[in-house]
């Protein structure tokens, strides 16, 4: 069963694995990005930082979409993060039904990027990308830990 789908830029890092894995008895993630996909160093570095409690894959969109659309899920407690809502939104594309997004931490990349609130930033991609994923009904909230209120912040998303 998929918990959370999460947007991090960091992805998998002590914040994500020391608090909600256990909220959620997390046995999986799954980062779906067609970059890393392809970066054996990348992929490495983290799978270092997973706690062994837990499996890490990590597909470009179109296999995570066949994976997910196929129940991967199934019997196991996932987590599914991106570094950006434009991955989402492709696996959307491809017929993986997504309610909500919990946004965490997502840096300025110092050129094109808008805050949204305190440590969540977007670029103009990602905001095109929000946008379609709110008109086609998807909640987004932001919260760094489940011991912080989550902050509604699609209006937001709508007004930039």
């Amino acid at each position: 069963m998929i918990h959370q789908y999460k947007i991090d830029d960091r992805l998998i890092h002590g914040m994500v694995y020391m608090t909600w894995f256990p909220k959620f008895k997390i046995n999986r993630a799954i980062i779906v990005d067609d970059n890393i996909a392809v970066n054996e160093t990348r992929k490495m570095a983290l799978r270092l930082g997973m706690p062994q409690s837990a499996k890490l894959v990590i597909w470009p969109v179109d296999k995570a979409a066949e994976k997910l659309n196929a129940g991967v899920d199934q019997g196991a407690n996932v987590i599914v993060i991106v570094n950006s809502p434009v991955w989402l939104l492709g696996l959307m594309d491809k017929g993986v039904e997504i309610k909500e997004v919990c946004c965490g931490n997502n840096s300025s990349n110092g050129v094109d990027s808008v805050q949204i609130s305190q440590t969540l930033y977007a670029s103009k991609e990602d905001l095109a990308a929000y946008k379609e994923m709110i008109n086609r009904g998807v909640r987004f909230y932001w919260q760094t830990t489940p011991e912080v209120v989550p902050e509604e912040i699609n209006e937001k998303l709508l007004k930039l």
